[in-house]
């Protein structure tokens, strides 16, 4: 048994002897590697089909998409969705096909709904839009402006582009701004009223086949009669004057039961424009009448007052008068119409009393004494404006009789 084991012994000795003999490495094999598990595909959701924009009126569209896993549908659009559906609501892999109804859309604004599809943990969100309602409103159709006229202006509410246009016959009397217009307030000018009749136009307000009619109203004017000017003055050499006035009435003209005023014939006149021919005044008094304009309809009436100048005219006694030497008093009247004034051209004749016009008035002069043995002479002077007479006084010498007094004589103006 000893034997045995040394014999064993050397043959382990002889065995790793050989195995390391030479200096050469023996290699050392190398472990199989442990395979790496794949990382898990994300799920996968296509759409293959443009979304479609829902019209006004809704109805039925489709959409198609592609999924790698089962799938489910929610729709929102902030609260709860009514006016769109989406079917079906879930489904498997591979392609489907949607089916998305609307309902009419009867508001003035667009409206959206977001559509989900969730497949694990892919979502994909689409988004259906539905065109809003056109619309075209205006806060009123009427309009009411007064007689006098001014700026009006006219709300639309349109979620549209509009235009607007004046009716024709209102055109000369209604003005605004620029058409194609996208502001919420269009402005317009109405003109004053002249006539005592009311007016009406129409404003016809047009997107497409929309549109909205606003009527414009504007009073008439209250009934006028007037007159530029109510008196007038002439020379009584006589004129043809011109009277103009104001109205939206028709009136009748009544001369006054006088012969020197009439309508002239011979002057062209406008329905505001009449002529009077004034005859001259012949007589040494002013004289007046009146011209009425009147409306019976209204109760109207409007008067004109022509007033006339009197002939200008100065009588006195004949232009000479003869006095003693011995001097004293000189007096004769003096018959004018017009203020005069009174002068003498010599020292020695000096007037006594002052005189005005429009009646007889005695003028009275004091002439000193000629101590000379030689006649002298003066003269007094009425005048008044252009108007002038002139009296000669003539004084005899020392020694001689009084002169005698001459007629009276009439000078005109």
């Amino acid at each position: 048994m000893r034997n045995f084991l040394h014999v064993l012994l050397l043959a382990m000795t002889a065995c790793c002897w050989s195995c390391s003999g030479g200096g050469e490495d023996v290699p050392t094999p190398t472990p199989t590697p442990t395979p790496t598990p794949k990382p898990e595909e994300k799920p996968k959701i296509e759409l293959t089909t443009t979304v479609p924009v829902a019209p006004q009126e809704g109805g039925s569209a489709t959409i198609t998409f592609t999924s790698t896993e089962a799938w489910i549908i929610d729709v929102t659009e902030g609260r709860a969705v009514s006016w769109c559906s989406v079917t079906p609501t879930s489904g498997s892999k591979g392609t489907n096909t949607l089916t998305i109804k609307t309902t009419a859309n009867d508001t003035y604004d667009e409206r959206n709904a977001k559509v989900t599809i969730k497949a694990g943990t892919t979502t994909q969100l689409f988004v259906v839009t539905q065109k809003q309602k056109d619309g075209l409103t205006v806060t009123s159709n009427k309009v009411e402006v007064g007689a006098e006229g001014g700026d009006i202006a006219i709300e639309v509410k349109a979620n549209v582009k509009y235009e607007y246009e004046i009716e024709k016959a209102a055109q000369s009397w209604i003005a605004g701004g620029s058409r194609a217009l996208t502001a919420s307030t269009i402005k317009l000018k109405v003109a004053e009223n002249e006539n005592t009749s009311k007016r009406e136009g129409k404003i016809t307000i047009r997107s497409g086949e929309l549109s909205e009619t606003v009527t414009v109203y504007q009073e008439g004017s209250k009934p006028t009669l007037v007159l530029t000017q109510n008196e007038y003055t002439v020379a009584s050499e006589g004129e043809t004057i011109k009277v103009e006035l104001k109205s939206n009435v028709n009136y009748d003209i009544q001369l006054p039961s006088v012969d020197w005023i009439k309508e002239s014939s011979s002057r062209a006149m406008s329905v505001a424009t009449h002529y009077f021919e004034v005859a001259s005044n012949e007589g040494y008094d002013a004289r007046s009448a009146e011209i009425l304009f009147v409306n019976k309809e209204n109760g109207l009436s409007e008067k004109v007052t022509i007033n006339q100048m009197q002939k200008d005219a100065i009588i006195v006694a004949k232009n000479e008068y003869t006095v003693d030497a011995a001097g004293g008093e000189l007096k004769f009247e003096v018959n004018a119409n017009v203020d005069f004034k009174v002068e003498t051209s010599v020292d020695w004749m000096k007037q006594n009393t002052e005189s005005r016009g429009l009646e007889a008035k005695p003028l009275s002069f004091t002439i000193a004494e000629n101590t000379a043995d030689k006649a002298r002479e003066g003269v007094i002077t009425i005048s008044s404006g252009e108007l002038k007479q002139e009296i000669k006084v003539i004084q005899k010498a020392k020694g001689k009789t009084e002169g005698n007094i001459n007629d009276m004589n009439v000078i005109p103006w």
